[in-house]
């Protein structure tokens, strides 16, 4: 009798088991839901980063550094260019400032480049909010 019981608590348990997990597989978020979250982690990641790099130049005179840094952000953000004509409008800006940093007169840009940032930083913050508001 008490093997019986058992038995048909077990029973009970794994199907309370089985209907949770049901349920949470029917509340996961749509492909547009899932993309909206990954814009909006993805923008704040960027401007993160971008305001990390622009702390960091203030001490180094590093102009590869920031324009591999630089570079990688620039990248992350055009997997979002189709989403928004300002990103798309700040990858041209990034596209500018990565060549600047390569080019000959590396150490005025890599002086101009913390103001540079912000300017960028300024217009990714809407874009962000405006993703991130649906989330």
């Amino acid at each position: 009798m008490k093997l019986r019981a058992r038995a048909s608590t077990g029973v009970a348990i794994a199907a309370l088991l089985v209907a949770i997990c049901l349920a949470g597989c029917s509340t996961e978020p749509s492909g547009r839901a899932a993309g909206v979250e990954t814009s909006c982690l993805n923008l704040r990641s960027v401007v993160t980063n971008l305001e990390a790099l622009r702390s960091w130049c203030l001490d180094h005179g590093d102009a590869a550094g920031a324009a591999a840094w630089l570079s990688g952000i620039d990248n992350s953000l055009k997997a979002e260019a189709p989403a928004h004509a300002r990103v798309r409008a700040v990858t041209d800006k990034l596209d500018a400032q990565v060549k600047l940093l390569s080019g000959a007169d590396q150490k005025s840009t890599l002086e101009q480049l913390p103001d540079a940032l912000s300017n960028v930083i300024d217009e990714l913050i809407p874009a962000r909010d405006s993703a991130c508001a649906s989330v």
